[in-house]
């Protein structure tokens, strides 16, 4: 029976020998006859398998499949080919031969369309195996590695190959079915969240739990629909913690790959926990720039921070920042505080920006310090407008103020004020009286409250004190003017009003006083002219001109001086400064002008040829000569002239600087030996200067006193005329006639050998380099005629004219202040001591001398009035028993 079964087998061989040998050819088994195929598919039957290995792979990984190459029974021999074989295929799916080769040159085959080179054997390793890669769900099943020795029989491993497939990744859902991919929400605190995962697929069947963070959340799920696992879990009362909670979906059905899974991230919305501000409480400075912060903390997402001053809310220069995770807003508000601000509310609103929910305020009212606001106003009483010389007035300062002004001070015209009850001037705390306001204290007033913030001043007021008028300073008060000669007479006033100003003339001579008329006066404003023309000598005097205004009548008229005008007086104090080798400047000081306008001439001469080199005129008695030559002498004569004249010459003899040739410069380049100057002959060399120094100017002193007792008097020389007799003593029996006797003859001829001539002497007050001062009338009356006789009239210096006095019988009288006579020391016969008395006139002799003087005229019989001195302010001495009439 077991022979008939063996040539069974045999026979069932010979008939599958044929084709198996070709289809070994065609899987590059070459050099192989169908002996060795018989032999090895002998020993397959004869040969039995090793047990069987299980391998797990997961789909898309890799597994390897061990293959037992070690001959049997320790037999010495090594591998010839190594055929793999899947399930139940007699076609192998991949081969390694080594035949007529070493192990190194193997040839490697596998199938295109099962494993399509994603099999590798490696026989180097331990265990061999055949390594597959990428591994797919088709891949599952048993797996044969046949093993051909050269002398060993042929031995077979049997791996069993199973392949899981992981489901896919989980989806999650919202409760509106919408999918979620990373942030779930926002939801709001308290709210409850519903979410749903889903996962498809997967062999074995996996399982899908829900995780939170690291712990298990949720295990449970559900097979709705073939191939789908379902897990949904509701999360209630979300709170604050709940932001940025993880959320992961799991799904698992092998312990060999990573679980898929889907993670979401909780997103919450809520309002700030808390809002603060900074630097809050702050006191701020009106108009400086002040910065504000807001800290909001605890917001999701980053909330809208609003402003608020008040109920008005601000909007501009506002910046915001945000920390990186979001938790901290800072906001920061710059703005500059008025005044208007104090006391409103400053607040720092923090709200969620989508909803407004959850809205939180932070504020404080605002302390606003500022510079002192001051306001200035009259008295209740007082009208601005109507404020006269001598009355009272009060101002009062109210002051705004933070922090409290701690002093307050006056002002007028910017310049401060301070308390004066000698001048009628009383500050008190926040008023200033000013009793018996004078047209001096008219001005800008102001008042100051000064703080730590700085000085507030008031708004200013203009105190406009109303005065009568009252003659303009350096006007022109001397017109020197010929006969039948037109001169139009200024009076210029200062008149508060200045509007509505009316004028009174009135021409005051020696006989009379003639009231202008009317229609004679132009007025101008605050000026009022009159056009005058002298016809006779009795038509030389004084105008007086008296203004009003709506307040009252100039208490003190406008004295205008009409003399006879005449040629100027000469410059005096000539110097010449300043010489260069080319230029030099002169200058001297004006005399009187003559009562016309003068200009002054200089003229330059070569002093040795005595040739015209130049010749200049100016307004004022200061002259720069230029062009001239070096090391030269000139002769400068200056004089000035007016309409009627010129001046007696000043002459000068001035010389250039002198140029030093460049070959007369030498310079010593040897250092010949000298005395060494020590500390004490330096000493002794400047107290020797010192005294010299003051010697100089000792002798100076010594020479400018006595060169001014040689010249007390000083004045224009104007002889008296031949034949014409002067006397200095009137005998009472007849004042109106100067006696032509002998005796007087004689006193005149020697009074004239003692003066060297007779001088008729008008004293007047000057004033030096005005034009318009009635100064010393010298040289100021022309010779009108040759029968005009002059008389000598002696009136101390400085002083006015007295009012005239008109005795019963028609004769006009001059009070004469013997006291104040100037003839002392030269009509006197007595010495020094005591008070001398003149023979002519009774009454001390004074001993003061100084005059300036002028011709005089007296014409015809006519009656005419000595003035006498009087001081300003005094009333006046009473009349002496003995007056003088001339």
């Amino acid at each position: 029976m077991m022979c008939c079964a063996e040539n069974f087998l045999f026979l069932f061989l010979m008939c599958f020998c044929i084709p198996l040998t070709h289809e070994l050819k065609s899987l590059g088994l070459r050099h192989t006859n169908e002996n060795d195929v018989l032999h090895r598919i002998s020993e397959i039957h004869t040969k039995d398998y090793v047990e069987k290995k299980h391998v797990t792979a997961v789909e898309g990984g890799s597994a390897e499949l061990p293959c037992l190459t070690t001959p049997p029974n320790n037999m010495r021999d090594r591998m010839k080919l190594v055929l793999w074989f899947k399930n139940e295929s007699a076609i192998p799916i991949y081969t390694f031969d080594t035949r007529d080769k070493d192990v190194t040159e193997a040839r490697h085959w596998s199938d295109a369309h099962t494993i399509a080179g994603r099999a590798f054997f490696k026989e180097h390793e331990e265990p061999p195996h055949l390594a597959l890669e990428n591994i797919m769900a088709t891949d599952v099943g048993s797996y044969k590695c046949r093993v051909d020795f050269y002398k060993a029989p042929t031995q077979i491993s049997e791996v069993v190959l199973g392949v899981i497939v992981p489901p896919e990744k989980p989806k999650i859902f919202d409760m509106r079915g919408q999918e979620v991919r990373l942030k779930l929400g926002p939801y709001k605190i308290g709210d409850s969240a519903i979410i749903k995962c889903e996962t498809w697929g997967g062999s074995p069947s996996p399982q899908l739990n829900w995780w939170r963070e690291h712990a298990l959340l949720d295990g449970s799920y559900e097979s709705s629909e073939p191939h789908k696992i379902i897990n949904t879990i509701l999360i209630e009362n979300l709170q604050r913690s709940d932001l940025h909670s993880i959320l992961t979906c799991q799904a698992s059905n092998n312990n060999i790959s990573n679980p898929v899974s889907t993670s979401v991230k909780i997103d919450m919305h809520f309002g700030p926990l808390s809002v603060t501000l900074i630097n809050g409480r702050e006191s701020m400075s009106a108009g400086k720039r002040f910065e504000a912060k807001c800290q909001v903390v605890g917001a999701r997402p980053p909330p809208k921070v609003t402003w608020w001053r008040g109920a008005a809310q601000i909007r501009d220069n506002i910046t915001t920042h945000t920390s990186p995770d979001g938790n901290v807003t800072l906001s920061t508000m710059v703005f500059i505080p008025t005044i208007k601000d104090a006391g409103k509310f400053l607040g720092c609103r923090a709200a969620d920006q989508q909803t407004g929910e959850g809205s939180l305020e932070d504020g404080w009212k605002l302390s606003i310090t500022y510079v002192p606001q001051a306001i200035l106003s009259l008295g209740f009483s007082l009208n601005g407008s109507n404020i006269k010389e001598g009355d009272d007035v009060y101002f009062e300062c109210n002051v705004r103020s933070n922090p409290r002004p701690y002093k307050i001070t006056w002002r007028r015209n910017e310049k401060p004020l301070m308390h004066n009850v000698a001048e009628g001037v009383i500050v008190s705390n926040m008023s200033l009286v000013l009793q018996r306001v004078s047209k001096s204290q008219s001005g800008i007033y102001t008042c100051v409250a000064h703080n730590s913030e700085g000085d507030g001043v008031s708004n200013p007021i203009t105190l406009n004190v109303r005065y009568v008028p009252y003659c303009r300073p350096d006007q022109v008060l001397v017109y020197g003017v010929a006969r039948y000669e037109k001169v139009r007479i200024s009076c210029d006033v200062v008149s508060n009003p200045s509007y509505s100003l009316s004028f009174h003339w009135v021409f005051n001579t020696s006989g009379e006083t003639v009231e202008m008329k009317n229609t004679a006066v132009k007025v101008d404003g605050t000026r009022s002219m009159v056009d005058y023309t002298p016809r006779t000598e009795l038509d030389y005097g004084n105008l007086l001109c008296w203004g009003e205004n709506s307040i009252g009548v100039q208490s003190h008229p406008c004295t205008y001086h009409i003399i006879p005008a005449g040629r100027p007086d000469p410059v005096h104090n000539c110097s010449v400064h300043n010489q260069t080798f080319a230029s030099m400047q002169v200058s001297c000081g004006s005399g009187f002008d003559g009562g016309l306008r003068q200009t002054f001439k200089l003229e330059l001469r070569d002093a040795r040829t005595s040739h015209p080199v130049s010749n200049i005129s100016h307004d004022k008695a200061e002259f720069i000569v230029k062009g001239l030559l070096p090391g030269h002498g000139y002769i400068i004569t200056v004089y000035s002239v007016n309409g009627k004249g010129s001046s007696e010459p000043m002459t000068l003899h001035a010389f250039t600087m002198k140029e030093t040739s460049p070959e007369h410069i030498v310079a010593d380049t040897s250092r010949q030996p000298g005395m060494v100057v020590t500390p004490v002959l330096a000493i002794l060399i400047a107290i020797i200067s010192g005294l010299a120094l003051v010697a100089v100017c000792i002798i100076l002193v010594m020479r400018i006193k006595h060169s001014k007792t040689n010249s007390s008097y000083r004045g224009t020389h104007i002889p008296l005329q031949k034949g014409i007799s002067s006397n200095h003593c009137l005998p009472e029996k007849d004042p109106d006639i100067i006696p032509p006797n002998k005796e007087f003859i004689e006193e005149e001829e020697a009074f004239e050998n003692f003066r060297e001539q007779q001088f008729a002497t008008i004293a007047r007050r000057h004033k030096d380099n005005e034009y318009g001062s009635s100064r010393g009338f010298r040289n100021n009356l022309s010779r009108l005629s040759e029968e005009v006789t002059y008389a000598e009239l002696t009136l101390p210096r400085g002083k006015g004219y007295t009012p005239m006095i008109k005795s019963q019988n028609n004769t006009l009288y001059a009070k004469i202040d013997h006291s104040r006579s100037m003839f002392s020391g030269i009509l006197s016969p007595s010495g020094s001591g005591g008070p001398r008395t003149n023979s002519c006139f009774s009454g001390p002799i004074s001993n003061e001398s100084e005059e300036i003087t002028s011709q005089t005229p007296l014409v015809g019989k006519a009656q005419y009035v000595i003035y006498s001195p009087i001081r300003r302010g005094d009333k006046g001495p009473e009349p002496s028993s003995r007056e003088s009439k001339v």
